[in-house]
């Protein structure tokens, strides 16, 4: 799992170098609460909750005590080593991860195949409109005559 780093804070914060921090911090935040091993960690709801930094101060210290029940090696982020649990399923997505990329594989080539069927098709249709732009600008050449 890779934990993209906090968007770096400079000395000197104009509005728009804030508003900029905001936009990132939110998609940080988005992608945090989208991940099933982070949206459901007490430790973040209670980061997202609490607004006493002595009190979060506690809690802190008292997850880096904590141990996870589940054996699961650390991973590697962008800023270091993140502890993590295994989910219920795990073991079920990794017994059925090569059906899955057979899968993927499968579906990913037929979009390819009609992506280039759509693209040949349009430029037929392409084609076919322009011919008809001809006859077009015929009918109305005519048309313009047959008023005089």
């Amino acid at each position: 799992m890779i934990i993209p780093p906090l968007p770096i804070k400079k000395k000197k914060e104009t509005d728009k170098s804030i508003r900029r921090r905001e936009k990132y911090f939110t998609r940080f935040l988005q992608a945090l609460c989208r991940s099933e091993e982070f949206k459901s960690d007490p430790y973040l709801c209670e980061w997202l909750q609490n607004s006493d930094a002595k009190e979060f101060t506690k809690i802190t210290k008292n997850a880096e005590k904590q141990k996870y029940t589940r054996a699961m090696s650390n991973v590697l982020s962008a800023q270091g080593r993140v502890p993590s649990q295994m989910v219920s399923n795990s073991a079920v997505f990794c017994s059925k991860m090569t059906d899955f990329i057979d899968s993927y594989q499968i579906l990913y080539n037929e979009v390819i195949e009609c992506a280039k069927d759509i693209n040949e098709k349009s430029q037929a249709l392409a084609s076919t409109m322009f011919a008809m732009h001809k006859f077009i600008e015929q009918l109305s050449e005519l048309n313009r005559m047959t008023r005089c």
